[in-house]
């Protein structure tokens, strides 16, 4: 049977890939890297901060976009900026899923050396949804899925709905920790992992 999501594979720990098809773009990307770098170096503190708040900023907007979520640029602008200690005249008031966004997102690229586990993908968890709801339904917040019902990612009127992603289920929440154990471990995907964090966001 053809597996329809990745985490339906069941040699998914043993991935593999071919070199020839990274190693030229990481290379590309390195180079451009390089050249940003430089440019960067001939700012003073207030403009590489004024691009990295603008990085931040369209980085956390558009992730957001492709999930359906429409953010407020100004709003997101000063919540990176409180986050990151710069000063910012922006909005006085935003909504909590904003403000967790932002969290989320600042935490991820500010501190990318930290250890992925399940206290810090809680701690992600309960700051995208504050109240333990999401929209009307209440959910479980900063704790593994329970129960049968399958997670979803839909779109379209009731009754219309497509299916665009559905979640491991609940029964198979053991399985995390050895992705942990993967991607804290040496496996041989780590390897490029370690490479395009290192040649991407590092500095």
């Amino acid at each position: 049977m053809n597996s329809k999501y990745i985490w339906q594979d069941t040699d998914l720990r043993n991935i593999t890939w071919q070199d020839s098809a990274f190693s030229s773009l990481l290379s590309e990307v390195n180079l451009l890297r390089g050249k940003l770098l430089g440019r960067l170096s001939l700012f003073g503190f207030k403009e590489q901060s004024d691009f990295m708040l603008n990085a931040l900023t369209e980085e956390t907007v558009h992730s957001s976009a492709i999930e359906g979520e429409r953010l407020n640029s100004d709003s997101v602008r000063s919540l990176v900026a409180k986050q990151l200690g710069l000063e910012y005249e922006g909005l006085p008031k935003t909504d909590h899923y904003t403000e967790g966004v932002v969290q989320v997102m600042v935490d991820a690229t500010q501190h990318f050396d930290e250890a992925i586990n399940e206290e810090r993908l809680f701690r992600w968890h309960s700051a995208l949804f504050p109240t333990g709801h999401s929209g009307t339904y209440k959910i479980t917040v900063g704790n593994w899925r329970q129960g049968k019902e399958p997670m979803q990612v839909v779109s379209g009127a009731m009754g219309r709905q497509k299916i665009h992603y559905e979640a491991p289920p609940s029964s198979e929440v053991p399985q995390m920790q050895h992705f942990f154990e993967w991607i804290e471990g040496d496996a041989p995907a780590i390897d490029l992992i370690n490479a395009i964090k290192k040649k991407t966001v590092e500095s």
